[in-house]
């Protein structure tokens, strides 16, 4: 029985893919450790300040929209700091 070419086997010999976990284990290890701190750190840096300010904006209990942009602002100011 002859095999169509898209049907052929490579040779045992030959990489074909590697996995993610694949290849050096420390090397792999290490970038791991470094992509989860780089993620850790950079959604604590965006996204900590606007989760705060949230929170204190759903807690304030006084009225944020004013009459005037600038009452609107300074109410604003006074909720959040």
């Amino acid at each position: 029985m002859t095999k169509s070419p898209d049907q052929s086997t490579p040779p045992d010999n030959k990489i074909i893919a590697n996995s993610a976990t694949g290849g050096s284990p420390s090397g792999n290890s290490k970038a791991r450790i470094l992509g989860s701190a780089i993620a850790g750190i950079s959604e604590l840096a965006l996204f900590h300040p606007v989760d705060t300010v949230a929170k204190r904006l759903m807690s304030t209990e006084t009225r944020i929209v004013a009459t005037s942009v600038s009452g609107t602002a300074l109410n604003l100011n006074h909720a959040i700091f």
